[in-house]
């Protein structure tokens, strides 16, 4: 597991940058932090501390491996103190429940030792299909195997709730335990505090099944602070909002989903409010949805109605498979839905207020602000940007308060990914494009730093945004920088130019740097990156990035071996099967799995050709029908592309990739072709 070793807290401020001088750093440290460990870092929802996980390593000199601990930091000072051992992370972790309380999951308290395994059989497997039910299956991996699994899954994945209050500066303060020792997979508070959500597994296990199908129970119990239903201590039971049995009928096309209550979580712009989703077609996306109307049906029930064991409201419907709901303010929300046989997606925008009071003002006055391929990457609007609002939700980001949206796109096209941010008018549909990314510069916005108001609002004038900024002709990585929009200015200078973007907004959008990173691997600096263009046998337009290690220089050089890593995809047309998704401009990232690794020992190496997999024509068509001849197609255009550059030895080739496990027959087919690639998985 990757981790960090250090936490700073830097100060924004002009002319600093990070990595930043000492004076300008909080170091986060407290006793016994020393050498351990870090993960799992988050704001509190004032963000004036920081909770993190802390580990021993167990190497030599280091901290002894012991059990996960939770540490909070004062974002002041960096002053850190342990507040919790024996977090269990099995399922989940620790949530921020108010400004100074966590809800964590822990390890029961005298745990004894691990169950150990019996070397003889305690008896038959045994499966019953006495019943007489006739259900479809796919084959998964890693899944439970007898009683003896089913026992070690219940030891490791068995936590305790508890609650710490961490306002004072006692190290190890008092953790309340608010329920009993369950396989708990999501412990959720409200926004306001006041409940939580709280989701276990329960037996009977399966052995055909993964863990996402295993008997499921969802209870909603009172949370801390003011509004807790009838003056319950936190943990108290209130209402049952879910008892899903053993999934184990699922159908295995596409748009499948578990019957019953799914997408279960709180509403953002409401204190203590869940929405959730439910299929009218028992899950089957073959079935007519249930007398007719929506085939999923979206619900919504303030937790104090729900403990009152009031009803919930029905407001709105999808004629589609129901992907969530992204939320705004009472006038404002978007709901997704697609359809796989299509590939189509559609985005509703509607008042969620509304919809509560009049079941039927969600079809009457619901907006459609997306209708398209959900695989033609050219034609893809972006998603809404979202800021953080003051209890540490999420809202849609909504400029001045309006009825509009900001979208982040990829902004794929012929030419390679150009990121955008649009200026959308939700009551009219239009779009004006505020920026875009230009050469030799591969940049994308990212987060809202500015205060979000009510219901979403952001700064008309002065919004802050993050902005990361690379380049892969210049040899410089990712560095994030600030921006600053005037968005009615921005939206002016583009209605102005009327070129769609592409003039500059000038001083409408302006960036100061906010990290100076070194380059990450330095024996790396003047490696070459070459988006190649080429063609299928059946016309399918195709790419791929070839990397050749520094000095390298064709004129001068003699071939090199070539290490092709490949990924196939599937696509419902050709169109969309050859379209460009990435950009010659970004910079080459090496992790510490990535195949670029290779350049280091003098390999080229062929990233991410592609390899679709085209459904034929008919409606009932689907890709993997000719799976095999596309691949061999494929990967022999890619190897034909790759060694037409001079760079890569015919005779030197592997070929790696993971998953979508058909890769040796790929090896098997080129084998009469080309020479026998070395396959890597």
């Amino acid at each position: 597991m990757s981790h960090y070793t250090h936490l700073s807290i830097v100060r924004l401020a002009p002319g600093v940058t990070v990595p930043a001088p000492d004076a300008a750093v909080a170091r986060v440290d407290g006793p016994g932090l020393g050498g351990r460990l870090i993960n799992f870092a988050t704001w509190s929802r004032d963000g004036t501390r920081i909770a993190f996980t802390a580990r021993g390593s167990g190497e030599p000199g280091e901290a002894a491996r012991g059990p996960l601990e939770l540490w909070v930091a004062d974002v002041e000072t960096g002053a850190a103190r342990r507040v919790l051992s024996g977090l269990n992370t099995v399922f989940a972790d620790y949530t921020w429940v108010t400004d100074d309380v966590i809800v964590a999951l822990v390890i029961p308290p005298g745990r004894g030792p691990a169950p150990v395994r019996s070397d003889a059989p305690t008896g038959p497997r045994v499966e019953d299909n006495s019943g007489g039910a006739v259900a479809q299956a796919r084959t998964y991996q890693d899944l439970l195997k007898d009683g003896a699994d089913a026992d070690l899954f219940d030891f490791y994945g068995e936590s305790v709730p508890v609650l710490i209050r961490v306002h004072g500066e006692d190290a190890d303060p008092e953790a309340t335990s608010i329920a009993p020792p369950r396989l708990y997979t999501s412990v959720s508070p409200s926004p306001d505090g006041a409940f939580i959500a709280a989701t276990w597994l329960e037996r009977p296990y399966s052995t055909s099944l993964p863990a996402g199908r295993f008997p499921r129970v969802t209870e909603l119990w009172a949370g801390v602070g003011a509004g807790v239903g009838g003056g319950k201590e936190a943990g108290a039971p209130l209402a049952m909002l879910a008892r899903l049995p053993l999934a184990d009928a699922i159908p295995i096309v596409m748009d499948s989903v578990r019957p019953g209550v799914r997408s279960l979580s709180w509403r953002p712009d409401k204190p203590s409010t869940l929405a959730w989703v439910e299929a009218r077609d028992g899950g089957d996306p073959r079935t007519e949805p249930e007398n007719g109307g929506p085939r999923d049906a979206l619900y919504t029930a303030s937790a104090a109605d729900l403990a009152a064991a009031l009803p919930p409201t029905l407001f709105a419907g999808t004629d589609w498979r129901c992907g969530g709901v992204a939320w705004g303010a009472g006038d404002l929300a978007l709901v997704y839905e697609s359809q796989y046989r299509t590939r189509r997606s559609r985005v509703w925008a509607f008042a969620p207020d509304a919809a509560e009071a009049d079941p039927g003002a969600f079809a009457a006055t619901r907006r459609l602000v997306v209708d398209r391929d959900y695989e033609d990457a050219y034609a893809d609007p972006g998603s809404p940007a979202v800021a953080r609002a003051p209890g540490g939700s999420y809202l849609l980001a909504r400029p001045g308060g309006r009825r509009a949206l900001l979208l982040q796109g990829g902004g794929a096209g012929p030419d390679g990914s150009r990121p955008f941010l649009d200026y959308l008018d939700v009551d009219t549909g239009a779009t004006t494009r505020l920026w875009r990314s230009a050469p030799p510069w591969y940049e994308s916005t990212a987060s809202i730093l500015s205060p979000c108001g009510p219901a979403g609002a952001v700064p008309l004038q002065g919004l802050r945004l993050l902005l990361s900024r690379e380049s892969g002709d210049l040899d410089e990585p990712p560095q994030t920088h600030i921006v600053e929009l005037d968005v009615d200015a921005a939206i002016a200078a583009a209605r102005a130019a009327g070129d769609g973007g592409e003039t500059d907004p000038g001083p409408a959008f302006t960036s100061t740097p906010l990290t100076a990173f070194p380059h990450p691997q330095p024996a790396l600096i003047g490696a070459v990156k070459t988006v190649l263009r080429y063609q299928r046998t059946d016309g399918v337009g195709l790419t791929a990035t070839l990397h050749t290690p520094p000095g390298w220089d064709a004129d001068q050089n003699k071939s090199l071996p070539c290490l092709v890593w490949l990924y196939p995809r599937e696509f419902k047309t050709a169109e969309s099967a050859g379209q460009m998704r990435t950009s010659p401009h970004e910079f080459a990232a090496v992790g510490p799995s990535s195949p670029l690794l290779h350049l280091a020992r003098g390999y080229a190496v062929l990233e991410g050709p592609s390899i679709p997999i085209v459904a034929g024509a008919g409606a009932d068509a689907e890709a993997n029908d000719t799976y095999v001849e596309q691949l061999l197609a494929g990967a022999e255009a890619a190897v034909e592309a790759a060694v037409a550059t001079g760079a890569v030895d015919r005779a030197r080739i592997a070929v790696g990739g993971h998953s979508y496990g058909e890769e040796g027959r790929a090896r098997r087919g080129l084998a009469p072709r080309l020479p026998p690639p070395l396959l890597l998985h």
